[in-house]
């Protein structure tokens, strides 16, 4: 067996919220450049961050970073096969195999409509994965229009869906309401038309900077942008073939039942919503044991009333009983600070549970080079935001008490 060559320690913060805040110390403030509107995705052992942009050079990344659950050690991937078009404000989807589904984004100059497809071979224990290779799927059906900003995942059945996002259609002053989704098996787009199910509300309408996060059969959305105006509704969407393969898993539908099988969508009236500030391009993420999600940061913002405000606190969903709190950190921790545009993970810490790795941007209070970066992205049309991985720290210690919810009021 050849030699492991030795790894560099990560560019701080790194940061795990298990029970407090943390965060993880680094060596070399310069492994891992600053970057905006990339995407953040776990593969086993490891974070991957695909794409962005280096806000002080307006130049999209192409390669893809490899960081280690613990924050400690990271790796520059070197993939085969023919890189997507430098991007930001894409997704990129975990699905089966080992492969990772980028989708849609823009290079500022342009929105993509294309698919690209990361195939990894992992590694063996903590080491990076082995082996990576760029294609790019044919796909067939009712393929989406070109987008950026909108929200994705993997839902049962391994389908990808994607939510909303900023097009060029005129109909809906580029904010979409459409809801698509791809059957990763047969690579098959399919537009989906869910009904609302409250037809007694005002109608739902599109929006980019969404958050989404899967519970289990149901495609939960929060926040986002309407029109220059940030939104802190919560969104549904589902679909009676998804309630049908969960209740029979080795069961497949049909193309004919799947044609014909409804989706909805509807707002969840969530208690204590009214202390949920409305936000776009938050971050969320279901924690491991899967009974609550969690919002962190994002951006308020209200054209008409020249509102531009970056968040920095830290929401709760029980999504037993869909009660929203605030949680308060304990006094004295360091918190990750104001920051939008990030990316939070839920990891698999084997002895820890309910931890949750972010990769989040760096704040003004940290490097001045990083603060005038940082203003730089409140300056673009369409806002963005620095982000670099943070992960739990790799050393175990006594699990402490969760930081206490602040009482929401309705």
């Amino acid at each position: 067996m050849s030699e492991a060559k030795p790894r560099k320690s990560l560019l701080p913060p790194f940061a795990h919220l298990d029970g407090e805040w943390s965060l993880q110390p680094a060596n070399d403030e310069a492994l891992v450049l600053p970057r905006v509107g990339h995407s953040a995705v776990a593969v086993g052992e490891w974070i991957l961050l695909v794409g962005g942009v280096q806000p002080t050079q307006a130049s999209r990344e192409r390669e893809v970073s490899c960081i280690h659950r613990t924050g400690k050690w990271w790796h520059r991937l070197q993939c085969a096969g023919n890189a997507p078009t430098g991007r930001s404000w894409h997704t990129a989807t975990v699905v089966s195999g080992g492969r990772v589904l980028v989708f849609g984004g823009s290079n500022g100059r342009k929105l993509f409509d294309d698919l690209h497809q990361l195939q990894l071979t992992l590694g063996e224990a903590d080491e990076p994965p082995v082996g990576a290779r760029w294609s790019h799927p044919t796909t067939t059906g009712d393929k989406p229009r070109s987008r950026m900003g909108h929200t994705a995942a993997c839902m049962p059945g391994d389908r990808l869906w994607s939510f909303g996002g900023f097009t060029k259609a005129s109909a809906s002053k580029g904010y979409a309401l459409e809801l698509y989704e791809l059957d990763v098996s047969s690579m098959e787009w399919r537009l989906l038309q869910p009904e609302q199910a409250d037809s007694e509300e005002p109608p739902i309408v599109g929006r980019l900077g969404a958050s989404s996060f899967v519970h289990r059969e149901t495609f939960l959305v929060f926040g986002g942008s309407i029109n220059g105006r940030a939104v802190n509704e919560l969104l549904a969407l589902s679909s009676t073939r998804l309630a049908a393969s969960a209740a029979s898993p080795t069961s497949r539908a049909s193309p004919s039942s799947a044609a014909d099988a409804a989706s909805t969508i509807s707002r969840v009236q969530a208690a204590g919503r009214a202390a949920v500030t409305p936000r776009h391009s938050a971050a969320a993420a279901r924690s491991p044991c899967g009974r609550y999600a969690f919002i962190h940061g994002g951006c308020e913002c209200d054209k008409e009333l020249g509102l531009n405000r970056t968040l920095g606190d830290l929401l709760q969903l029980n999504l037993q009983t869909y009660t929203w709190a605030v949680l308060t950190p304990a006094k004295g921790s360091i918190v990750p600070g104001l920051r939008f545009k990030h990316s939070f993970l839920a990891v698999d810490a084997h002895a820890r549970t309910s931890t949750l790795a972010l990769a989040l941007a760096r704040t003004s209070t940290l490097a001045l080079a990083l603060a005038l970066a940082l203003a730089l992205a409140l300056a673009l049309a369409l806002p963005l935001a620095l982000a670099l991985a943070l992960a739990p720290s790799p050393t175990p210690k006594p699990r402490p008490r969760w930081p206490t919810p602040r009482a929401a009021r309705s």
